[in-house]
């Protein structure tokens, strides 16, 4: 692994880091930015370094840093009723970059990613508040307007980034 691809793998945890402070609570789990940067450092970075960015971005907030959402950080917060949605991020810029790679279209890669994040928060979630299902699927459907924009958002950013990195 070269220093270029340090940084790169680097940059991803950093940008959430930075617009963390980026957050509008909810019922449930809270808006942030944070899938943004998941489905930029898969899209950006490809399957295997996305994912590792997102590694180190757990690892980082497992340690205890104020990096998840509302300035959080440790691992209760991954342990929580938010954690499964921090879990699927690796998981979902692996998938991202994976089917770009495959494919050559971003639009696939980022919704199959996107779906991927709340296939594995939206049942952790439900558990760890326990309700069942049905009801924490219909919490989180006031997410999906903001997570089809930012979606939106970070295939274009790719489009236009992808030559320069």
């Amino acid at each position: 692994m070269k220093t270029n691809d340090l940084i790169k793998i680097a940059i991803f945890p950093a940008l959430i880091a930075a617009t963390i402070w980026v957050t509008i609570p909810m019922v449930g789990a809270p808006i942030t930015l944070q899938t943004l940067f998941v489905l930029l450092a898969g899209l950006l970075l490809g399957a295997k370094y996305g994912a590792l960015s997102m590694i180190v971005y757990l690892l980082l907030g497992a340690i205890g840093l104020p990096i998840f959402a509302g300035f959080s950080g440790g691992f209760g917060v991954i342990a929580g009723p938010t954690g499964g949605f921090l879990v699927s991020f690796p998981i979902a810029a692996f998938i991202a970059g994976y089917l770009k790679e495959r494919t050559g279209n971003l639009w696939i890669a980022a919704l199959v990613a996107s779906v991927v994040i709340y296939l594995i928060g939206i049942p952790w979630l439900a558990v760890q508040l326990g309700m069942n299902l049905s009801a924490a699927t219909s919490i989180m459907t006031v997410y999906f307007p903001g997570d089809i924009v930012k979606l939106v958002v970070a295939v274009v950013l790719a489009q236009r980034l992808q030559a320069r990195l």
